[in-house]
């Protein structure tokens, strides 16, 4: 079953009716990258947005700086990350 994308909206409020909204998407819907825009484009008033890593880069990385400490194999976890 394919999931709805949805960002982690944060709404930051105080005095200025013009406060933006902080949207951070991650992780599979980052391979969605259309479903993404439409979510951008169909929030009103000022955005933030922020993106991290693609689903799976973020284990990568890790294991690149986990192989790196040891001293073995890093150059193939180089090769891994696209």
């Amino acid at each position: 079953m394919e999931r709805e994308v949805h960002a982690a909206n944060v709404h930051l409020e105080g005095e200025d009716a013009d406060a933006p909204v902080v949207q951070k998407f991650g992780g599979s819907s980052m391979d969605r990258m259309l479903e993404v825009v439409d979510v951008i484009k169909n929030t009103e008033g000022k955005n933030v947005v922020v993106v991290s890593a693609f689903k799976g880069v973020t284990d990568k990385l890790i294991a690149l700086w986990e192989s790196m400490q040891k001293g073995n194999g890093w150059r193939q976890k180089v090769a891994e990350i696209d």
